[in-house]
């Protein structure tokens, strides 16, 4: 069985390499790394199922920025590989190592990065089996380090919009906490011995009180724990980074990732077919670097409809379900027959149709996430009222 080994190891230079390889054994790794006149002083199986590790959207920008600069300035492509995974952090430069580990054995470097995972390693391992398809590789990795890039920015940008929201929500809860710990119960003592007669939203608001006196603490230790896991644990925030992405694919994201993924997808698809490349395994290619699982696999649907003659923008429209200013340009692209230069342009235009989208996502949650508050703090001022008006009838009674 195939194990994934980090090391850490010292080349003929005397400079530091680290990074990750494919053995079957300790003995292999150290082998292997022997033949490539490296000295390993670190060496130890990686962490989690299969030894895999995750890209995220910054270290795959530095990866893809690094590699599209060094091929720019004249080195091979198993040069760019080396000075990567000796110069970048761990991830990118693990993910170096790999690729300069497939390239050596002849295989697609873009196969080293199946062992990554992740959206933004799919997009990457697309993006590198692109270019190795068009030989516009440079091009390619330039695209994708703004691809990257432009991830995080939003990323970032979202972050920054939920401080607002979160610390809102933070400090609403405690307050209403805070309520129902001191207030209500103060205000129950009003209503002992008549609690039948009492309208059921404010038995419900005083039951809540009493089991929030009760497990209040526990309910803390609860919610510290959660959070420091959260911080702790890499493979939680990762699965929180897929929540937020299936948040956003999904209709409430107001269609920012699918434009996110098709603006890939024109991208990639341009640089192939401005290169030559057949209009089927162009747009195969750039299938493979989409985020989205499920988009990916009606592309794939849509190119196989594609090579056996089926008209691109039809096989779209059948299978993906896509963007109209994407049909449009693929359409117009056909007609003409400059299809590169059509889905290029339908690439930039997705991208600014997505950040407008997330602008207007930003805009809605706020009014929402207030309103929602609202209704929460006035519906536990009206039980408490409907509970006193009731008490003052029996009064008069």
């Amino acid at each position: 069985m195939t194990t994934t080994f980090k090391y850490e190891a010292r080349g003929p230079s005397g400079r530091v390499e680290r990074g990750a390889l494919d053995a079957e054994s300790a003995r292999e790794a150290l082998e292997r790394l022997k033949r490539r006149n490296l000295t390993p002083f670190a060496l130890a199986p990686a962490s989690g199922a299969n030894g895999s590790a995750r890209l995220n959207a910054v270290a795959a920008r530095d990866l893809s920025l690094t590699l599209a600069q060094l091929l720019r300035a004249g080195l091979s492509f198993g040069q760019a590989l080396r000075f990567a995974s000796e110069e970048l952090a761990r991830a990118p430069a693990a993910a170096a190592s790999r690729m300069r580990e497939a390239a050596e054995r002849g295989e697609p470097a873009s196969s080293a990065l199946g062992a990554f995972t992740g959206s933004e390693a799919r997009l990457l391992r697309g993006v590198v089996r692109a270019g190795e398809t068009s030989g516009r590789l440079v091009e390619a990795l330039d695209m994708a380090a703004a691809s990257f890039a432009h991830t995080a920015a939003l990323r970032a940008r979202i972050g920054a919009a939920l401080i607002y929201p979160s610390f809102v929500i933070a400090a609403t809860l405690a307050t209403l906490a805070g309520f129902l710990l001191l207030v209500v119960p103060t205000l129950g003592q009003a209503f002992v011995g008549a609690e039948e007669r009492l309208p059921g939203s404010t038995r419900a608001l005083l039951e809540l009180s009493a089991w929030l006196r009760a497990n209040g603490l526990f309910l803390l230790l609860i919610v510290i724990g959660a959070a420091g896991v959260i911080a702790a644990s890499a493979q939680v925030r990762a699965s929180l980074a897929q929540v937020i992405d299936r948040v956003l694919v999904s209709p409430l994201g107001l269609g920012v990732a699918q434009r996110l993924d098709f603006a890939a997808f024109s991208s990639l698809a341009a640089l192939s077919l401005q290169a030559g490349v057949p209009a089927a395994s162009a747009f195969e290619a750039a299938a493979s670097a989409v985020r989205s699982a499920e988009i990916q696999r009606r592309l794939i649907k849509a190119v196989g409809e594609i090579r056996i003659g089926e008209r691109p923008t039809h096989a779209f429209e059948r299978w993906t379900n896509p963007p109209k200013s994407f049909l449009r340009l693929t359409h117009v692209g056909e007609e003409t027959g400059k299809l590169g230069e059509t889905l290029r342009q339908a690439g930039v235009l997705l991208t600014a149709e997505a950040e407008q989208r997330l602008e207007r996502l930003g805009a809605i949650a706020g009014p929402i996430v207030t309103l929602l508050l609202g209704l929460l703090v006035g519906g536990i001022v009206l039980s408490l009222f409907l509970g006193l008006l009731a008490m003052s009838e029996l009064a008069t009674i």
